[in-house]
């Protein structure tokens, strides 16, 4: 009756209610099936499409870089090529035939033609001066070789340092200055002195009183620093190389030469030497050279325009001044008291 009529209608609400909702979920569920394989579909068909792009890409390039001779835009970079070919062998050509002289004091280079061409032409210079320098050393003789090593240690010791410097680049280290006629004495006097004869000279050494000059005949071997008279030729004073305890001079033109001997030296208490020389600058290097083989020792020397050397038991300054009186290229030395020599140079 109505009891039964309601519950059917009940149950008929709740069935059309449950339909419709299975209905919805079903048409949501295969909605988002269909969208997720539309987009699986849409991303490999990109992938396929750019993978097709890439390949046609590479192969296009291969098939380009194959031809590329054939074509005309090869042309530019290929007259490139041959223009700079034919200046670089037109730049050599034209450097073989203005070649600097073989002398290793030759600077001179041929100007640069090509600015491009810079670095390789400052290396062309460097490479050739090198070259250069390697076959005048292939005919330099033993004797040669010398002489220039003591050139060298010369300059070591008094570029920039010592004004007279300059003056002595040019002129060759002799060793022997003394007067021919009377070689064979002098080389009797050299023979009485131990050791290999280095240089002998005239000289003149300061009196330690006055400040008078002396003239003494210089004498070097590589053991013994000699001065001797030049009439009698007696020797004055002999000086072991070892008791040479360094050497100072003025930074100018002068050829003074202070030398410091060591304390209970074979002279006694005389103390330091004063010397002038007019081979100042080859006359150290020997005698440097010769203290360093004899005791494996550099002595110091001092470059400077006060000196102070020891007169006996006492020390005495020397100053440099510019001289005010003319007295040629001879320094001028004047006592002014027990502790100060003043020496006026030109």
């Amino acid at each position: 009756s109505i009891s039964a009529w309601f519950r059917g209608h009940n149950q008929q609400k709740k069935y059309q209610q449950l339909k419709k909702a299975a209905i919805f979920l079903q048409a949501c569920t295969r909605g988002w099936k269909v969208r997720k394989t539309q987009r699986d579909l849409k991303e490999e068909q990109r992938r396929i499409e750019a993978s097709t792009i890439i390949a046609a890409g590479w192969r296009g390039y291969q098939v380009r870089k194959c031809h590329r001779r054939y074509f005309k835009s090869n042309a530019s970079k290929t007259i490139r090529n041959f223009i700079l070919s034919s200046i670089i062998q037109k730049y050599l050509l034209s450097l073989k035939k203005t070649l600097p002289s073989m002398s290793p004091t030759d600077k001179k280079w041929p100007a640069l033609p090509y600015l491009f061409l810079d670095k390789p032409h400052q290396e062309l210079k460097r490479i050739f001066c090198l070259w250069k320098c390697k076959k005048y050393r292939e005919t330099l003789s033993t004797q040669r070789k010398a002489e220039l090593e003591e050139k060298l240690y010369a300059s070591e010791l008094f570029k920039d340092k010592k004004a007279a410097y300059a003056a002595s680049v040019s002129q060759p280290f002799k060793g022997m200055y003394m007067d021919a006629q009377r070689k064979a004495k002098y080389q009797k006097l050299a023979g009485s002195i131990e050791g290999k004869l280095l240089m002998m000279d005239t000289a003149t050494k300061i009196n330690r009183k006055d400040g008078k000059h002396s003239p003494r005949i210089l004498i070097m071997t590589n053991s013994y620093f000699v001065l001797a008279d030049t009439k009698s030729l007696q020797i004055k004073t002999l000086i072991k190389m070892n008791e040479i305890a360094s050497i100072s001079m003025s930074q100018r033109k002068d050829g003074l030469l202070a030398l410091h001997v060591v304390e209970n030296s074979s002279v006694g208490p005389k103390g330091d030497f004063l010397l002038n020389s007019d081979h100042l600058v080859e006359l150290t290097t020997k005698l440097h050279r010769s203290i360093l083989d004899a005791t494996q020792q550099k002595i110091n020397l001092k470059i400077q325009d006060e000196l102070s050397v020891k007169f006996g038991k006492g020390m005495v300054s020397v100053k440099f001044v510019n001289a005010t009186e003319k007295n040629g290229n001879v320094p001028l030395c004047k006592k002014k008291n027990s502790h100060l020599f003043e020496v006026h140079v030109p």
